[in-house]
């Protein structure tokens, strides 16, 4: 008796050890801890606030007070008479996440709509209360959680186009697809990121575990998993093969990497198991209920939720939609060598992906694009405002490197001092044309070149030029660049000019780099911010660029 009771004081002892080991923090872990570089972005800083929701839990009468962190960003440039009747977007986070994995979608819905992301209860800046009861943190809880947070921050009749991330996709399969909730049919659009397959009935039976993990146990397992450090299981299991490969660099990949331990750090043991114990994840008949248009996005290398899950989902709402004639769209992307986190090491893609959804099958208002065409309908480009503009950007760039034989430029003015079509020929002896890419007249009589050979291609501004577009404009510079008899190079420099020289310019430019010349899109666009800084300067423009070369 006595030995077994020394053999379990000693095992105790072991047990107590491992566990304060484990919730020890090494060096490098403090550090990420501390960095505030690795922190909120500016404008999740400026528009973030602790919520106290009053949350109507669904398995029991009353409510309940659930602290959130609420992060509402209304749209910085939209120009809509009417921006509060376009639908917002409504971005929920996995298992373990955080409203930080979502700072580029952010960043990017926020230039012409409304945002609104939270941190769930005890993720990420939301604290952690251990008087919540474990109901909280069911799927069905959660969904209906963010559906009270919708109508308090937005109204109870806002329109909304949901967009989930891993676990957080099946919130917002329950909340598109329920009647209860009194929100699907405000819901315009869904986007899954990374959505979670079906459980098996072995994975249910292992779920039901998960409430009796000791915490400290876990604690255990998750040191052992973030052995390694920044390349540890833990972070390159999130990360993939989309982290480090040949569209970034070094210092690029080690960001990621810090990132993403950092993010692991922040998970909280406790919630982490009851909400993998409270997971719902949809079936596919619950997927088939969603009446609103949807897009999957999934990485070819998640090692998390696979592409496979995805490819299930889509199949079956395609087959269920199309016996019952309805047209509603279903999309589905899989990127090529991305990971679970897709969303951050590729978030050019992913707000491509989301962007051409949300133009062809949501509503084509609820982009850049089309409000700043709007807007260029409604002013005068030539009024004192923009002319002052004008006047204060760089008049032609330098050749833009990767080996074209071309400049950036602004529009010339035909009575203008310093930039008229006769000082531009004085000035830049090597510019043999230039190829005018503005849809209106220009503010100059090409007339007035005698070196310089004037081309008129036509594009419409605020939105990057069309595949078959792209594809005459590199004709156009081949025609110009190159001997048509022999191929050879020539020693022709070609100007290329919209308004300003930035979004529209730079997309072509960028577009002949890496379509007729072989560069990285990611190097194309270094190297035309290099020639004329800042470079391009609206991010749908860029993330178009790698949505058409990346996929």
């Amino acid at each position: 008796m006595e030995y077994l009771l020394a053999a379990a004081a000693v095992t105790s002892l072991v047990i107590a050890y491992l566990i304060r080991r484990a919730r020890a923090l090494s060096p490098l872990e403090k550090s990420l801890l501390a960095d505030p570089l690795l922190g909120d972005s500016p404008l999740t800083v400026r528009d973030s606030e602790i919520e106290t929701i009053e949350h109507h839990l669904p398995s029991r009468a009353g409510t309940v007070p659930v602290k959130v962190r609420v992060v509402h960003v209304k749209g910085t440039t939209t120009r809509n008479p009417h921006p509060a009747r376009l639908p917002a977007f409504v971005l929920v986070h996995g298992l373990g996440g955080q409203l930080a994995q979502f700072d580029a979608l952010v960043d990017f819905f926020a230039y012409y709509a409304d945002v609104l992301t939270l941190d769930l209860p005890g993720h990420g800046g939301a604290p952690v209360d251990g008087k919540l009861s474990a109901d909280v943190y069911t799927t069905p809880s959660i969904a209906r959680l963010v559906v009270e947070t919708v109508n308090q921050k937005l109204g109870s009749e806002r329109d909304v186009v949901l967009v989930g991330h891993s676990l957080g996709c099946a919130v917002v399969c329950r909340i598109a697809a329920s009647g209860e909730l009194m929100l699907a049919e405000r819901v315009r659009g869904v986007v899954a990121i990374c959505p979670p397959a079906p459980l098996s009935a072995g994975a249910k039976r292992m779920q039901k575990l998960a409430p009796w993990i000791p915490a400290g146990v876990f604690d255990v397992f998750r040191y052992s998993d973030r052995k390694g450090g920044l390349h540890s299981p833990s972070v390159s299991r999130m990360l993939g093969v989309g982290a480090g490969d040949e569209d970034e660099d070094e210092d690029e990949d080690r960001v990621l990497r810090r990132r993403q331990l950092r993010w692991n750090l922040q998970v909280n043991t406790a919630v982490w198991l009851r909400m993998a114990a409270g997971a719902r994840v949809p079936e596919l008949e619950d997927w088939q209920r969603v009446r609103a248009p949807c897009c999957f996005i999934a990485g070819e290398a998640d090692k998390v939720t696979h592409a496979a899950n995805a490819v299930q989902i889509v199949d079956a709402m395609r087959s269920a939609r199309q016996a019952e004639g309805d047209d509603t769209a279903v999309r589905i992307t899989v990127i090529p060598r991305a990971g679970h986190m897709c969303l951050v090491d590729r978030h050019q893609l992913v707000c491509g992906i989301i962007n051409d959804f949300i133009v062809d099958c949501v509503d084509e208002r609820l982009s850049l694009g089309w409000q700043l065409a709007d807007l260029a309908t409604r002013d005068d480009k030539w009024s004192l405002k923009n002319e002052a503009k004008w006047r204060s950007i760089d008049a032609v760039s330098e050749v833009v490197g990767g080996g074209s034989g071309i400049r950036a430029m602004k529009t010339l003015r035909q009575d203008d001092a310093e930039q008229n079509p006769t000082s531009l020929e004085e000035r830049y002896r090597d510019i043999t044309d230039i190829i005018d890419i503005s849809r209106d007249l220009p503010p100059y009589d090409p007339a007035t070149f005698k070196r310089i050979r004037y081309h008129k291609f036509p594009t419409v501004s605020k939105i990057p030029p069309s595949r078959q577009q792209v594809d005459e404009f590199i004709a156009l510079v081949d025609s110009l660049e190159y001997d048509p008899t022999t191929g050879a190079r020539n020693a022709n420099v070609v100007a290329v000019h919209c308004h300003y020289g930035f979004n529209r310019t730079g997309f072509l430019i960028c577009s002949y780099l890496v379509q007729r010349l072989g560069v990285p899109v990611r190097d194309a666009v270094e190297y035309f911010k290099v020639a004329r800084p800042p470079g391009i300067k609206h991010p749908h423009f860029i993330d178009e660029l790698y949505v058409r070369y990346t996929l």
